[in-house]
C-alpha cells in the first residue's frame, strides 16, 4: 500500500487510524511518500513501529508542486528495542545513482519473531 501526502497530520491520523482499525496487519506492506523530513514525522514512529512500513523522504526546497526532488531517503520503523531507535535510513535514492541499500537492515525487516 502506498500513502503520498504533504501534511504531516494527514499521515499521523492515517497511521494511528488504520492500527486502530486493524489495517496494519503484518503482511500488509506499507510505504509512506512525503516530502517531509522524517524528524517532521515523529507521530508515525509508534504506529509504524508495529507495522510493517517505510518512509520515503524526498525533501524539497521548492514550494512548487512541479517541483522534483534528486535525492530521496527511504526509512524503516523499527519495533522496540534497549537502543530506543525508532526509524533507520535504510536506502536512498537518486536521479544519478539511483537505488542504493544502505547498512545491513532490509527495506522490510522480520521485526517480530514468535
Amino acid at each position: 500500500m502506498i500513502v503520498a501526502s504533504e501534511d504531516p497530520s494527514f499521515l499521523a491520523t492515517w497511521a494511528n487510524k488504520s492500527l486502530n482499525a486493524g489495517l496494519l496487519v503484518w503482511p500488509t506492506k506499507i510505504m509512506i511518500v512525503t516530502r517531509h523530513s522524517v524528524s517532521q514525522l515523529d507521530p508515525l514512529n509508534v504506529p509504524f513501529a508495529q507495522a510493517n512500513a517505510l518512509t520515503l523522504s524526498c525533501p524539497s526546497t521548492a514550494r512548487s508542486v512541479s517541483s522534483t526532488c534528486s535525492t530521496c531517503d527511504v526509512w524503516s520503523y523499527l519495533p522496540y528495542s534497549l537502543h530506543q531507535v525508532p526509524v533507520v535510513l535504510v536506502a536512498q535514492w537518486s536521479t544519478s545513482s539511483g537505488f542504493t541499500n544502505i547498512g545491513h537492515v532490509m527495506l522490510f525487516p522480520d521485526k517480530f519473531y514468535q
